[in-house]
């Protein structure tokens, strides 16, 4: 069995956190380049897959650290599964205004909204938890405060989306806090909270042929013709006629991606210039 929480040390409890929390933090500064990149998919089928995905992740790594009873209890506890019902619907509102907010390019106020974060942690620690900070603490907290209003003004609006990810992101914690359980098996009851109505999402998506993620709805490309296209690109009279022939038999239902940018429209445009050679 995987060593409990309650063994460790404080020290060693700090240690870990601290080393998780820098790990979090740096995959949280790269993650908007993969927003960006599928900024064409609409903002809740990214969620929904966001969601979808965890759990066969999630399960991976509950089987591996031998966690499976503390989900069990969780499933089976009423009063623990509601709180979790409750931080999954807060964790899902975050994750949404997040890529949202990253794919309307505002990466800014995504940004600050976890750079409040801590200091909102800070202040509910102190005046909800009784929790005192040490002088050096203190210091940093004001520090902290400090740049987070420098950093407020020299945006130049109202930081909403920011607000509401720091403040949704610490009400989250608070109430996790609650709920005797690990990070992991806690993370995976809310992703399993929100999984059914992730599924029946996407179903309807693929239903209504407007889930881009759904491939039965897109064309097959001829790949001898993308490859040809991606070749000649710049030189349109080297396409030849079964080639722009695949081309014009799929572009009316399918959409490929290249680098996160639709090439539909290059392939009509090579199409067309074709046509009026």
């Amino acid at each position: 069995m995987a060593a409990d929480l309650t063994d460790e040390t404080p020290e060693q409890q700090t240690r870990n956190g601290l080393i998780a929390a820098l790990v979090a933090y740096c995959l949280w500064g790269v993650l908007p380049v993969y927003f960006v990149a599928v900024r064409d998919v609409d903002t809740l089928e990214v969620l929904v897959h966001r969601i979808i995905w965890a759990v066969p992740f999630g399960a991976a790594i509950i089987h591996l650290r031998h966690q499976w009873g503390e989900v069990r209890r969780a499933l089976t506890h009423p009063a623990m599964l509601a709180y979790l019902a409750i931080t999954a619907l807060l964790i899902a509102g975050n994750w949404l205004v997040y890529i949202l907010a990253v794919q309307r390019d505002q990466i800014f106020q995504a940004s600050l909204g976890y750079y409040i974060n801590p200091l909102l942690f800070a202040v509910a620690g102190v005046f909800l938890m009784g929790e005192e900070l040490r002088r050096p603490q203190a210091l940093a907290v004001s520090l902290a405060a400090i740049g987070v209003l420098v950093l407020t003004f020299s945006g130049g609006r109202f930081p909403a989306i920011a607000l509401f990810l720091g403040t949704s992101f610490t009400i989250y914690g608070i109430i996790r806090k609650k709920v005797v359980i690990g990070g992991m098996p806690g993370l995976f009851v809310e992703t399993l909270v929100l999984l059914v109505p992730a599924v029946v999402y996407l179903s309807i998506l693929a239903g209504r042929d407007a889930a881009v993620s759904d491939l039965a709805s897109f064309a097959i490309v001829d790949t001898r013709a993308l490859a040809e296209v991606n070749a000649h690109r710049d030189d349109r009279t080297l396409l030849d006629d079964d080639a722009l022939d695949n081309l014009r038999a799929c572009t009316d239902e399918a959409v490929v991606f290249d680098n996160g940018r639709s090439s539909l429209h290059r392939f009509e445009y090579a199409a067309d210039a074709h046509a009026t050679r």
